[in-house]
């Protein structure tokens, strides 16, 4: 097979669509998302400037070698979106706020607990993801550390906090 002709790439894709549709059905892709990443294999492999292998049994190894990272990558991404609408702020409605002085004072106790521990710094991060909608990339840059480390310290924080709610669940039943 002519490497690099058109013909070749032609082929290769032909030859060996269907079965890199199944290979990552099996890595346990969603099924929605498999054709954009079969398509992305084949526009890395057509990209290369490697001489496609001769045997089907080669190419069919030289695509998987290609895929694997691809697909590894596809499912972090899919992980992280999937943490961050996780933490996504719930929206509050004018009803749900209009409390009275009882609910506002247990409220505060609920607060209290769940902040036990925290610094003010910490409270505040808190505060702007959770309540303002403050981005990652904003917090990162207000407290000069990067996006990672932000999210790491969020995460650890929602950990904290849902650790201490329990607590508070076990105290008072009006939580559960």
């Amino acid at each position: 097979m002519r490497s690099g002709s058109i013909d070749a790439r032609a082929d290769l894709c032909a030859n060996h669509y269907a079965e890199m549709r199944l290979y990552v059905e099996q890595l346990g892709l969603p099924e929605g998302d498999c054709d954009d990443l079969v398509q992305q294999i084949f526009v890395v492999a057509c990209r290369k400037n490697a001489v496609i292998p001769e045997s089907i049994p080669e190419q069919r190894a030289w695509l998987c070698e290609i895929a694997g990272p691809l697909v590894r990558n596809h499912k972090l991404i899919e992980r992280r979106q999937s943490r961050a609408r996780e933490f996504a702020p719930l929206p509050v409605s004018a009803e749900a706020m209009a409390m009275s002085p009882e609910e506002i004072t247990y409220a505060r106790e609920a607060l209290r607990v769940l902040f036990e521990g925290t610094t003010p710094e910490e409270q505040a991060l808190v505060r702007r993801y959770l309540l303002e909608d403050a981005t990652l990339d904003e917090l990162a840059a207000e407290i000069g550390i990067s996006r990672s480390a932000v999210w790491a310290r969020v995460d650890t924080l929602r950990k904290d906090m849902l650790a201490h709610f329990a607590i508070l669940q076990s105290r008072d039943q009006r939580w559960t």
